[in-house]
């Protein structure tokens, strides 16, 4: 391959021999790929501080015959979140997006829309306030649209009984979608509360420049996020889960915080 010049969002940086280093990113013009960094942790070396993880970059590389990993060349930042990089939980939530696509996609499969979708997500996480779980799983429904799957959990993926808070709902991470009285009689399928779910109607109702305009509390977020991980690992093979939010969810824990007034209720 020539000399190209390509935009990256770096996904992972790894330390390599005593000066260089080896990133992995996902491109707007070829998908995830693999870069080597020669000489970048010199201390005269320019990129220092650069090819960090959630930085998006413009950058020249090229690539040897019959070589997988690309050479990179020179690099120029575009864009750092900063105030997400001085936010654990802000940057953990990053840390997701970033994982999701450096475990779920193959390597050179070019998507211009996935990559706007990550770069979108993660430049509205860093602008967000406390509603910032909200972004993570805008861009995971996201995600799953641009995979080839959708999970439904407006009616009763049975018999599309629509969702009341009079019956006892469970999520099936088989069929994608909420079960309701009538179909969720296995004890496997694990129940649903009624705010995770209408926490979800309303983020696949949202535009992703509006969806910070609710809150979650992070009880409930967790709770979504252990049922969206359900569904990935089902269909995704290989897929063990996100170690991000398994972090951010130990955080939480240890911090101990007092949960937000949940902002989705309904009425008894």
């Amino acid at each position: 391959m020539a000399i190209q010049k390509i935009k990256a969002l770096i996904l992972r940086s790894v330390n390599f021999h005593e000066t260089s280093r080896i990133l992995t990113v996902f491109t707007e013009e070829y998908g995830k790929i693999t870069l080597i960094a020669k000489g970048v942790r010199k201390s005269k070396s320019q990129l220092i501080g650069i090819l960090e993880p959630t930085n998006i970059i413009q950058a020249i590389i090229y690539k040897k015959p019959n070589r997988d990993i690309y050479t990179l060349t020179q690099a120029e930042l575009l864009t750092s979140l900063t105030k997400l990089k001085q936010d654990l939980k802000k940057l953990y939530l990053g840390y997701a997006i970033l994982e999701t696509i450096l475990k779920l996609t193959e390597t050179e499969d070019e998507s211009p829309e996935l990559f706007k979708l990550a770069a979108n997500s993660l430049f509205f996480l860093n602008k967000s306030g406390n509603n910032n779980w909200n972004q993570l799983f805008f861009f995971w429904f996201e995600f799953l649209k641009l995979s080839g799957y959708q999970m439904n959990f407006f009616n009763c993926f049975r018999c599309e009984k629509v969702f009341d808070n009079g019956y006892k709902w469970r999520f099936s991470k088989f069929d994608g979608g909420i079960l309701c009285d009538n179909h969720n009689t296995s004890a496997n399928i694990p129940i649903i509360t009624k705010n995770a779910i209408l926490a979800i109607q309303k983020i696949k109702t949202s535009k992703l420049q509006s969806v910070t305009s609710f809150e979650i509390a992070n009880s409930t977020a967790l709770e979504v996020t252990k049922h969206i991980e359900l569904y990935f690992q089902e269909h995704f093979e290989n897929f063990v889960g996100w170690n991000s939010t398994k972090q951010l969810s130990e955080v939480l824990r240890e911090m101990q915080k007092n949960p937000v007034k949940e902002k989705i209720q309904i009425d008894n």
